[in-house]
């Protein structure tokens, strides 16, 4: 027994250690996600920005900075879930595993790894972890890539008088009915909302 005694203290110290190296990491993680989400937000806002003012050369650079932003940054997430697996609200928090998912959302260059990230956030959501909206919205996204109907009509394009209509939307079923089960507003109303804002971000386009 007295042989045993020293290893005791030894073996707490060593868990101590492991756990706070593991929360270390963790919260490295989510500082990093969130960095990168930064970065990404700037990008497309200043793609925004450009649309708004029609400088067409301004526009293309905006364009080109997006494309080497996004693709760049879809590689990174791919190394942390290689690295961590999916960075879940357990892992680095709600707000860095939202980010995360914004990020796999726009990483349209890489359908492959959107479909995988898919499976995953369809079992957050089941869990509570990732609204149900979001996994609506990047379900849309990638059966459009994939040249097949959106189901939650949210991705959408706009006619010569800029109001808002749903991208090739699967019909075959009550859209309302699959958009509530995700937690998503009546069509109707979402596309009412986006083509009011697609007007007011364009008024020179639209102006009476």
């Amino acid at each position: 027994m007295t042989i045993l005694r020293p290893i005791i203290p030894v073996l707490v110290v060593f868990l101590t250690t492991h756990v706070c190296i593991g929360q270390q990491q963790e919260q490295q993680l989510s500082i990093y996600i969130d960095s990168l989400y930064l970065v990404d937000q700037n990008v497309l806002g200043a793609l925004s920005t450009s649309l708004i003012k029609g400088d067409k050369e301004e526009i293309k650079r905006s364009l080109i900075n997006k494309t080497a932003t996004l693709e760049r940054h879809t590689g990174i997430l791919k190394k942390i879930v290689q690295k961590y697996g999916y960075p879940t609200v357990d892992l680095v928090g709600k707000e860095s595993a939202n980010n995360f998912f914004l990020m796999v959302q726009h990483s349209d260059s890489d359908i492959g790894f959107q479909s995988k990230m898919l499976l995953i956030i369809e079992e957050e959501v089941n869990k509570g972890n990732i609204e149900g909206r979001a996994y609506a919205f990047l379900t849309d996204r990638v059966l459009l890539a994939k040249g097949k109907p959106q189901l939650y009509g949210t991705q959408l394009d706009y006619d010569k008088k800029g109001n808002a209509f749903s991208k090739n939307l699967d019909a075959s079923e009550d859209c309302d009915a699959r958009r509530e089960k995700y937690g998503l507003e009546p069509l109707d109303e979402y596309l009412t909302f986006s083509t009011e804002l697609h007007k007011k971000m364009n008024p020179n386009k639209y102006s009476d």
